[in-house]
């Protein structure tokens, strides 16, 4: 399978999981499934994509690479916070903003 289309697929799985955790209240499952999936497709961008891209636009890749760090950031903060705290739906929503 080509990386672009890996990609893209895991894109369109992370929005959906994005939602489905919205409508779920924070089911742990889901969100478990969520952070594996986006540390996953992070490596995947930043071993084969990146370096790739790196040689036609340098600036567009050094600001994912940014974009990464701040996700990943974010993620450790939502997988330490209690669905039923109130804070919860908010780290959510800017960690899928930042995705």
């Amino acid at each position: 399978m080509k990386a672009s289309i890996l990609l893209k697929e895991q894109h369109q799985e992370a929005r959906t999981l994005f939602e489905r955790l919205e409508r779920s209240n924070g089911n742990r499952v889901l969100l478990e499934k969520l952070s594996n999936g986006l540390v996953a497709h992070m490596l995947v961008e930043q071993e084969l994509f990146y370096p790739a891209v790196l040689k036609v636009k340098d600036d567009l890749v050094l600001e994912s690479y940014e974009e990464h760090v701040a996700a990943r950031f974010l993620l450790k903060r939502l997988l330490k916070t209690p669905p039923s705290m109130p804070s919860f739906k908010a780290k959510l929503a800017t960690l899928e903003e930042l995705i």
